[in-house]
C-alpha cells in the first residue's frame, strides 16, 4: 500500500500490507561471492487486522516508524513500530495504536502524513493528518502527540480483542467517548466525485503558520487547499481550511497519480489520469509567516498572478483593454483612466487620469482594439469618441443621436494578410437597445486635418439583437451574430441606402448568444468562386465553421453552410477563439459554470480556471502575444481584478486519449501525399480522430495526435467506419443512435467535421444498441455518392437504409429479424448480380441473408455497382421482412470479430473469432437457383488460438497464388487476431476453392506479439505509401514498413507489419 526510506545512515526501507502488516527491506553486504548485496524482506509487526483502502508510512527516527492506515470500513487507524536501536529488528519489534479516527461516511481512499511543522505547538513541533473519502470530504486531525511516543508509552488502543464499533461510518457525536470518538480538528467539501488522493506542499518558513494541500479526484479534477491556524486569547487553536482553486487538467474521468515538486517560489504539480495523458501545471507559494488577511477569499491560482487594485475610490463604469499591458477604464465619476500592468504580475497596476467627462459617469460604452492601440468611447447622448493609445488623443466621430448598446470594431484584412500594427481607418458597428437597426461608421484622418466619417443604416431583422460582427470577403460583407443565435448577413452599401439582409439563419446556435465572430481561412476556385471560412463561438458550448462562397458569375450569389460543429470542453459558454502567436495553437475561452476558462483546444487541455463569479460580470481578455503575457481582468464587487497567465500555466508532457476503453477503430489511409486519419470509439461516449506522427515529431502526442473530438453520442461507441474516399465517417451506439459525419480538411484550421444526419427511430425512447453496421457505396440518379446500410440491432433486428449525403435523409428499404441472440457482425456480400448480406450472432452461428430480390425495386446493377432508379425523399416504403437463406455455426457461443474475403463470384473466405478463443476459417460457396441461392460452408477450426476469447480480426494482405498445372489460383490471406490475453497473432491462410470441402484451407501460424494494450477490442490497418516509425522498431521490418497495425483497447498501440 506504501512505503518510506529508513531513517539517514540506514540502508532499507519499509512497506506496509493491505493487511496493516509492517514489513522491513533490509539491504545488506553478500557473504556470497556470486552478488554484492543480499536484499532481506520480513514482516516486524501486525496492526488491527483490516482490509486497507490506504496508507501512508514515515521513518521518524531508527527506531521510531510511524504509520496511518484508511480502512475499507471508513476507520482511520494510526500507530507506530518501535525497534530496538541495535538493529535486531525481527526480534524487538513492538507496535502500538495512538489514534482510531471515524466520521468519513465512506472507505478511506487516502491518508496523508505531514511533514514536519515547528509553528504547530508552542513548545514542540507536531503533524497534521489528512485523509479523504467518497464522501467527498478532505479532513485535517492533529497528530502531534505521535512524534515523541516511545515504546514503553502505554497503547490507546488494544491492538486486538478490543470493542470496536462495527465501521467506522458517520459522524462523532459531541460528548462521545467511545472507541474511534476522535473528530478531526477542520474538514472542507470539495470535488464533485470521489476523491483518490490528498497530499501536503511544503513549508518554507519554520514560523509559518498556513500550510497548502492538493487533492485529486474521480472528477478529473485537482484542488488547492490552504490550512492555516492561530491561537486565540483563550488558548484554543482556530484552524481556517479553504478551498482556494481548482482545475481540470484531464478529461473523462478519474485522476490516477499525482506528485509534487517544490521549486524556488512554487510548487510543481505532476499529474496522470485515465486518458492517459501526463501534465503539469505550478501553484505560486505563500512563504510569509501568516496568510493576508481579507474580507473574501482570493485563491491563488496556479500559473498566474493576481492583483486587486481600485484605480479611485469609486467603481470601474466599463474596461477595455488598448494594448496587451494597458487597460483603459471609465470610472463611475467620469474619470477616463489608463491603467499600466506590470508583465511580471509583482507590482500594483499603476493608473493615470486622462480626462473626466462627467456625461460618463453614468452611462459609459467602451470597445477595444489592443493589436492597433484603440478603444471607442459611447456616452448616453450618442457621442462616440476614438481613443488613440499612441497620440494620447480623443476624437469624436460620430454622433447616432441615441444611446448605444454596443460597440464592435471591424478589420477588413483577409486572414493571410498580417494585420498592421497602426490604422490609418477604422470601421466599426453600432447597435443599439431598442432600435431594430445597426449603423456602420468608417472613420480615417482622425489625427489629422483629412477627418472624414461615413455612416451607413442596416435594418435588422425583427427580435435581432446584435451581439457579436465582423467583415468577410475583405469588406464586400458584414456578418452580424444575435443574442438568439442567429446570423445574418449584408452586402455592404457603397451609399446611404438602408441595406437588407442577403442571408439569415436564426439557429445557428440555438436560441443563445453568437459571442464571436472572425474569418479563419480564404480560398478561390479557377472559376472565379470566392470563399471565406469564418468561425463563429456561441453561449450554447460549441463553435462552428462556416463556408461562406461567392459565385464568380457575376451574379454574386452568396451562400453559407456548416462545414465544421462541435462543443468544446469549455462548457457551456465559449466566448472567443485566437490562434496563439508563439505555438500556433488553437485558443478557446470562455465560462464553465462560474469559472472563467482558456483552453488549448489544438492540444485538448485546460490552460487556466479562474473563478471569476461567471459570464454576467464585467470581464475583458487580452490574448498573449510575443511580447507579453495574456491578461483577463474582472470585476468583483467595486474593485478590478487583474490576472497575469504565464505561458507554462499548464503543460501538456504526454498527451492522452479517451478517458475510457475503447472499443471500435476504423482507419481512412489517404491516398500518396495525405495524411491517414484513425477513428476510434469508446465507453467515455466520444469518437476521436487521429492521425498517425513520426517520431521526430511526436512530442506530446506521442505515436498518435488527435486532431479532433465528436462527443455528439450519448453512450459508449459500438462501431465507426470510414466510406472509401474519406469524406464521411459512420458511427453507432445505445439508444439507437447512428450518425453520419462530414469529414475534410480546412486551411488554416485542419480537420473539420459536422454531422449530417442521424438515423430515424421507431421508438424516440428506444434504448437498443447499434452493435454493428455496414455501409456499400451506390449511385443516385443524378450520378452523386450514396450508400447503402445494413444497421444490426441488440433485439436481434436488421434494418436496411438508403442514405443521401446530398439531402442528408435516410430511406428505410427493408427490415428483418433473427431468432433471439443479438446480432454482434454485418457485412455485405456483393459478388457478380447478386447482393447478399452476413451476419454473425451471440449463438456462434453466422446466417446468409439474400437482399437482391428485395433491392430490384430500388437498384440496377452493373459490374457489381448499385445505381438507383429513383431518387429517395427519405420517406418509408419498405418491402417485404427479409428472412435467413441459412444459418451455420462456426463457433460454440458468441462471434466477437468477422472479415469476409471476396475469391471469385461463387466463393467467400470468412474468418472470425470467438469467446470460446478459437479463430474459425470458413469457405463459402454460394450458387444461384430459381429458389434463392444455395450455400455450401467447410470450416477448419483452430481451439485455444488465444488464451481468451477472440475479440477481433484483421486481414491484412490478400494475395493470388496462380497454380499452371491446374489453371487455378489460390489465395493467400494474412490475418491479425488478438483478445483479451494482452496478445497479438499473425496468421497465415491459403484457400482454393477449387479443392472440395475443408481441403481447400489451410491455416499457419506465423507471429505471437505480447501488447501492453489490455482487453484489445479492435484492430486496425494504416496503409502507407511512404514510411513512419512504428513504436516497436524490434517487430520485423518495422523500420521500413509499409503498414501499420493500430491496436485498441485499454489505450492505443501501434506495430509496425511487414509482408
Amino acid at each position: 500500500m506504501s512505503g518510506c526510506a529508513a531513517a539517514a545512515g540506514h540502508c532499507g526501507g519499509f512497506l506496509i500490507t493491505a493487511n496493516n502488516a509492517l514489513l522491513s527491506l533490509e539491504v545488506t553486504e553478500s557473504n556470497s561471492p556470486e552478488r554484492k548485496t543480499d536484499i532481506s524482506v520480513y514482516q516486524l509487526v501486525t496492526s488491527v487486522k483490516s482490509i486497507l483502502y490506504s496508507a501512508d508510512v514515515i521513518a521518524l527516527s531508527a527506531s521510531h516508524v510511524l504509520m496511518a492506515a484508511g480502512t475499507v470500513f471508513g476507520e482511520i487507524i494510526v500507530w507506530s513500530c518501535f525497534l530496538s536501536d541495535d538493529g535486531l529488528h525481527k526480534a524487538n519489534a513492538v507496535g502500538s495504536i495512538h489514534h482510531f479516527f471515524t466520521g468519513h461516511e465512506g472507505s478511506i481512499f487516502n491518508v496523508r502524513i505531514s511533514p514536519q511543522i515547528l509553528s504547530l505547538n508552542p513548545n514542540q513541533p507536531g503533524r497534521f493528518l489528512a485523509s479523504c473519502s467518497d464522501d467527498r470530504t478532505v479532513r485535517i486531525w492533529d497528530i502531534s502527540d505521535c512524534e515523541n511516543k516511545t515504546a514503553q508509552d502505554p497503547s490507546a488502543y488494544a491492538t486486538d480483542g478490543y470493542d470496536l464499533r462495527s465501521t467506522g461510518f458517520g459522524p462523532v457525536g459531541a460528548g462521545d467517548q467511545t472507541v474511534g470518538s476522535e473528530s478531526c480538528v477542520v474538514q472542507a467539501f470539495g470535488h464533485a466525485a470521489r476523491i483518490w488522493g490528498v497530499y501536503f506542499r511544503s513549508i518554507q518558513n519554520k514560523d509559518q503558520t498556513h500550510v497548502g494541500l492538493v487533492s485529486r479526484g474521480e472528477d478529473c479534477t485537482c484542488v488547492m487547499w490552504d490550512l492555516s491556524w492561530q491561537k486565540s486569547s483563550d488558548g484554543a487553536t482556530r484552524y481556517e481550511f479553504t478551498e482556494a482553486s481548482s482545475i481540470q487538467p484531464h478529461i473523462g474521468k478519474h485522476i490516477w497519480s499525482l506528485d509534487l515538486h517544490r521549486l524556488d517560489s512554487e510548487t510543481v504539480a505532476y499529474t496522470g489520469g485515465a486518458d492517459g495523458a501526463l501534465k503539469r501545471f505550478s501553484i505560486k507559494e505563500n512563504d510569509d509567516t501568516q496568510l493576508p488577511v481579507r474580507p473574501a477569499p482570493e485563491p491563488e491560482i496556479p500559473g498566474f498572478q493576481r492583483k486587486r487594485k481600485q484605480p479611485t475610490t469609486d467603481r470601474a463604469r466599463a474596461f477595455a483593454f488598448v494594448s496587451p499591458s494597458c487597460l483603459l477604464c471609465v470610472s463611475t465619476n467620469g474619470q477616463v483612466q489608463l491603467g499600466h500592468m506590470d508583465q511580471t504580475g509583482r507590482s500594483t497596476t499603476s493608473w493615470e487620469v486622462l480626462r473626466e467627462v462627467p456625461d460618463l459617469g453614468s452611462f459609459a460604452v467602451i470597445s477595444g482594439l489592443p493589436q492597433k492601440g484603440l478603444a471607442l468611447i459611447g456616452n448616453s447622448r450618442g457621442l462616440i469618441q476614438i481613443y488613440d493609445h499612441a497620440a494620447r488623443s480623443f476624437t469624436d466621430v460620430a454622433t447616432i443621436g441615441s444611446r448605444p448598446l454596443g460597440l464592435f470594431f471591424l478589420e477588413t484584412n483577409s486572414p493571410s494578410t498580417q494585420p498592421s500594427k497602426t490604422a490609418k481607418e477604422i470601421t466599426f458597428l453600432v447597435c443599439y437597445p431598442t432600435k431594430e437597426e445597426a449603423t456602420l461608421v468608417t472613420a480615417s484622418g482622425w489625427n489629422s486635418d483629412s477627418f472624414k466619417t461615413h455612416a451607413v443604416t442596416f435594418k435588422l431583422p425583427s427580435t435581432f439583437v446584435v451581439c457579436s460582427a465582423a467583415l468577410i470577403f475583405e469588406g464586400q460583407y458584414l456578418m452580424i451574430g444575435s443574442k438568439a443565435g442567429g446570423l445574418a448577413v449584408y452586402q455592404t452599401p457603397k451609399n446611404d441606402e438602408t441595406s437588407e439582409p442577403t442571408l439569415i439563419d436564426r439557429r445557428i446556435h440555438g436560441r443563445e448568444f453568437v459571442n464571436h465572430i472572425h474569418t479563419v481561412s480564404s480560398s478561390s476556385g479557377s472559376d472565379g468562386t470566392q470563399s471565406d471560412f469564418v468561425l463563429t463561438c456561441g453561449r450554447d458550448g460549441t463553435y462552428c465553421l462556416h463556408e461562406m462562397r461567392l459565385d464568380g458569375n457575376k451574379t454574386d450569389t452568396l451562400s453559407m453552410r456548416i462545414v465544421h460543429r462541435t462543443a468544446s470542453m469549455i462548457g457551456g459558454n465559449i466566448e472567443g477563439a485566437y490562434v496563439d502567436e508563439l505555438t500556433g495553437d488553437f485558443m478557446l475561452y470562455g465560462f464553465r459554470s462560474q469559472e472563467w476558462v482558456l483552453r488549448n483546444e489544438s492540444k485538448l487541455t485546460d490552460i487556466i480556471n479562474i473563478a471569476s463569479g461567471g459570464f454576467r460580470r464585467d470581464w475583458a481578455f487580452s490574448p498573449g502575444s510575443k511580447d507579453a503575457n495574456a491578461c483577463f481582468v474582472w470585476r468583483d464587487d467595486a474593485s478590478l481584478v487583474v490576472t497575469h497567465i504565464q505561458p507554462d500555466a499548464s503543460h501538456l508532457l504526454r498527451a492522452g486519449g479517451h478517458g475510457r476503453e475503447l472499443k471500435a477503430v476504423d482507419v481512412f489511409s489517404a491516398p500518396e501525399g495525405g495524411r491517414s486519419l484513425i477513428a476510434t470509439g469508446a465507453e467515455d461516449t466520444t469518437v476521436r480522430l487521429f492521425a498517425p506522427t513520426s517520431l521526430v515529431s511526436a512530442s506530446p502526442w506521442g505515436t498518435f495526435e488527435c486532431v479532433r473530438v465528436l462527443d455528439t453520442h450519448k453512450s459508449g461507441i459500438q462501431q465507426v467506419s470510414w466510406s472509401k474516399d474519406g469524406k464521411y465517417l459512420f458511427t453507432s451506439a445505445a439508444f439507437e443512435e447512428f450518425f453520419v459525419w462530414r469529414v475534410r480538411a480546412v486551411p488554416s484550421f485542419g480537420i473539420a467535421t459536422n454531422l449530417l444526419a442521424a438515423s430515424p427511430k421507431d421508438d424516440p425512447n428506444s434504448d437498443l444498441r447499434i452493435l454493428s453496421f455496414d455501409l456499400l457505396e451506390v449511385k443516385e440518379v443524378d450520378r452523386g455518392q450514396g450508400f447503402l446500410l445494413c444497421l444490426t440491432f441488440s433485439n436481434s433486428t436488421i434494418k436496411i437504409f438508403h442514405f443521401s449525403p446530398s439531402g442528408c435523409h435516410f430511406s428505410l428499404l427493408t427490415r428483418g429479424t433473427y431468432m433471439t441472440n443479438c446480432l454482434t457482425q454485418a457485412h455485405f456480400l456483393v459478388t457478380g448480380s447478386s447482393v447478399n448480406l452476413i451476419t454473425a450472432a451471440t449463438d456462434g452461428f453466422f446466417t446468409l441473408w439474400d437482399l437482391t430480390t428485395t433491392l430490384e425495386s430500388f437498384y440496377t446493377m452493373t459490374d457489381s455497382v448499385l445505381e438507383a432508379k429513383h431518387a429517395f425523399n427519405g420517406s418509408s416504403a419498405p418491402a417485404d421482412d427479409i428472412t435467413c437463406e441459412g444459418r451455420y455455426q462456426i463457433h460454440s457461443n458468441s462471434i466477437k470479430g468477422m472479415e469476409l474475403v471476396p475469391l471469385s463470384e461463387t466463393a467467400t473466405a470468412i474468418v472470425a473469432g470467438g469467446d470460446d478463443n478459437t479463430i474459425s476459417v470458413s469457405l463459402l460457396r454460394t450458387s444461384s437457383t430459381t429458389t434463392g441461392p444455395r450455400a455450401n460452408v467447410a470450416t477448419v477450426s483452430i481451439p485455444d488460438a488465444h488464451a481468451a476469447a477472440v475479440t477481433t480480426v484483421k486481414v491484412l494482405s490478400q494475395h493470388n497464388i496462380p497454380d499452371t498445372s491446374s489453371n487455378t489460383a489460390s489465395t493467400k490471406i494474412t490475418v491479425a487476431t488478438s483478445g483479451n490475453d494482452h496478445r497479438v497473432k499473425i496468421w497465415s491462410i491459403v484457400v482454393d476453392p477449387a479443392q472440395p470441402g475443408t481441403q481447400g484451407i489451410s491455416v499457419e501460424f506465423l507471429l505471437d506479439r505480447y501488447s501492453a494494450v489490455a482487453d484489445v477490442s479492435s484492430l486496425g490497418l494504416v496503409r502507407k505509401h511512404g514510411s513512419v516509425n512504428s513504436s516497436d522498431s524490434d517487430v520485423p521490418g518495422s523500420q521500413n514498413s509499409q503498414a501499420q497495425l493500430v491496436v485498441c483497447g485499454v489505450g492505443m498501440e501501434m506495430f509496425g507489419v511487414e509482408d
